[in-house]
């Protein structure tokens, strides 16, 4: 399998037989081709499948710019545009989810809290909101704690 990252220059060869997998740069694959590998930081158990594949490479990919002419530019714009909205919709899910948490949390703020650990009710509270979880810190240990801890000792 050989995949392209055009935005880095790289071409990844994946020998399914190890699933390890080798970047070559997309300016350097004619010459790494000539040189078969020489000079190359290729693990040593990777070398003998490798060797194997030279000639099929050499033969489907001779030159940079037929690794180019094989990419589905369509489907690989389809696929970062499917990544992009799946990216964005987990990151607004994640800052709902921390919304809520902080909003529960919140609730404990006025209420006289004590520390899990010792005990003491001179805790402090740290609101991170919007986009990150708050907690609560004990004046007197140091420690801080989270809704979980709060949760766990009821």
């Amino acid at each position: 399998m050989v995949s392209l990252e055009p935005s880095i220059g790289i071409v990844r060869i994946i020998p399914l037989y190890t699933g390890e997998f080798i970047d070559v740069k997309l300016a350097e694959w004619s010459s790494w081709l000539d040189e078969k590998l020489k000079n190359s930081n290729i693990p040593e158990f990777e070398e003998e499948t490798i060797y194997m594949l030279i000639p099929v490479l050499v033969k489907r990919f001779p030159t940079d710019e037929s690794i180019l002419e094989m990419v589905d530019w369509e489907n690989k714009q389809a696929l970062f545009e499917k990544y992009t909205f799946e990216r964005k919709q987990a990151e607004e899910k994640e800052i709902e989810e921390i919304k809520i948490y902080n909003q529960r949390l919140n609730e404990f703020n006025n209420s006289r809290l004590k520390c899990p650990k010792c005990e003491n009710k001179n805790v402090r509270f740290l609101d991170r909101s919007p986009d990150r979880k708050s907690y609560f810190i004990c004046k007197s240990c140091g420690r801080s704690f989270r809704l979980e801890d709060i949760e766990s000792m009821k």
